[in-house]
């Protein structure tokens, strides 16, 4: 979820989604009259922190991506800079690509100080990342990890828990 929400464009998001309603993986629960496709409107506490996680998400998708979707979406988009990151802070190279679980999208805005981070860990173990080198002011948006947000300061590293994605943002706040 979290990765959709923070892709371009525009994400969709069905009720389903918010009672945690998974169909078992099922993609063709439509033609299902039984308990994969009934939704079930009982909901548990995990499926109450799952609703105030998505909301919180979803605020902080226009919040903080939706500057990054404009920009890069108007004349003016090469002056903004994109780079892509190994755990150990170096830039990824091409062969890089074909064996790696873990990657580091740094997304910065031209004439800002508007950065964000994205952390992708593919792998079945933790893995601590390595920050950009000079930025130690990141705020922490989302770690798949959690349901909220721990308060610890980060400075030039990070654990990422295993399959999660981790959402590191530096900058002003957009104004609504």
């Amino acid at each position: 979820m979290a990765t959709m929400l923070f892709s371009f464009g525009t994400p969709h998001i069905l009720a389903a989604d918010l009672l945690s309603h998974s169909q078992q993986g099922n993609n063709n629960a439509y033609c299902q009259d039984n308990n994969l496709s009934w939704l079930n409107w009982d909901i548990n506490k995990s499926a109450q922190q799952f609703q105030l996680w998505l909301a919180a998400m979803t605020k902080a998708r226009k919040q903080y991506l939706l500057p990054f979707i404009h920009a890069f979406s108007l004349q003016q988009q090469s002056n903004h800079k994109i780079a892509w990151y190994t755990p150990q802070g170096e830039v990824m190279q091409r062969q890089e690509w074909d064996q790696c679980q873990q990657v580091i999208l740094h997304m910065s805005l031209a004439n800002t100080e508007r950065e964000l981070l994205v952390i992708f860990n593919q792998a079945e173990h933790e893995v601590r990342v390595a920050l950009p080198q000079g930025l130690k002011s990141w705020q922490l948006i989302c770690d798949s990890q959690y349901f909220s947000l721990p308060v610890n300061p980060i400075s030039e590293h990070y654990m990422v828990s295993a399959r999660s994605i981790v959402i590191l943002r530096k900058g002003p706040i957009a104004l609504d």
